[in-house]
């Protein structure tokens, strides 16, 4: 059983490449509402639960996966709104590709933050 006062942490982000410049919605666990845009990075811890975190996204908010947090582990999930299909989508990705890619986009946003900030 997981102990109350340790999280796990979710992080949801999204590739800059053949990604359409539009908004991606997201809604956790019914509460926490976000928007992320291309190149962009955000982290939140969750509860370690056999009980899963309901994800949901899209236009309507009408496509949901859940994730389970298990053990103090990151968990990533990859979104994107390719050219192509121009279809919200959301998936897990093993450990060793969300690191990879979450480390290019987070240098990407930051990079985005300082001019924004000029």
């Amino acid at each position: 059983m997981g102990d109350e006062r340790q999280a796990a942490k979710l992080i949801i982000y999204r590739r800059g490449k053949k990604e359409i410049e539009k908004p991606l919605n997201v809604l956790l666990n019914e509460s926490i509402q976000l928007s992320t845009l291309t190149n962009s990075l955000e982290g939140f811890d969750i509860p370690i639960s056999r009980e899963p975190v309901k994800v949901c996204y899209g236009n309507n908010l009408n496509q949901c996966i859940e994730v389970i947090a298990l053990s103090t582990d990151i968990n990533y999930l990859e979104g994107s709104i390719s050219e192509q299909s121009n279809e919200p989508s959301l998936e897990q990705v093993k450990v060793e590709v969300g690191e990879f890619y979450a480390k290019k986009v987070k240098f990407y946003q930051e990079k985005r933050e300082r001019k924004e900030k000029k």
